[in-house]
């Protein structure tokens, strides 16, 4: 999101108390390794949310187009 959009999302009266910021999945470096899961996938979570007290997350979640469907057998 721009900072435009961000502030429209929360308004400008919230958005002047708080600060804002956007995760860049292309830095590796703004990342921290947390290990792995029971599955072997890597955990990796941005510095700036595990400095956090409080986190908001804004935006939509949406599934991935091509990860298909998963059913228990």
């Amino acid at each position: 999101m721009t900072h435009e959009e961000m502030v429209e999302a929360v308004s400008p009266a919230v958005a002047d108390k708080i600060r804002m910021v956007n995760s860049d999945a292309k830095k590796q470096e703004n990342f921290e390794y947390f290990g792995t899961t029971s599955r072997g996938t890597p955990v990796w979570i941005n510095k700036e949310l595990c400095r956090a007290d409080h986190i908001i997350m804004t935006g939509s979640i949406v599934h991935h187009y091509f990860s298909g469907l998963w059913r228990r057998q």
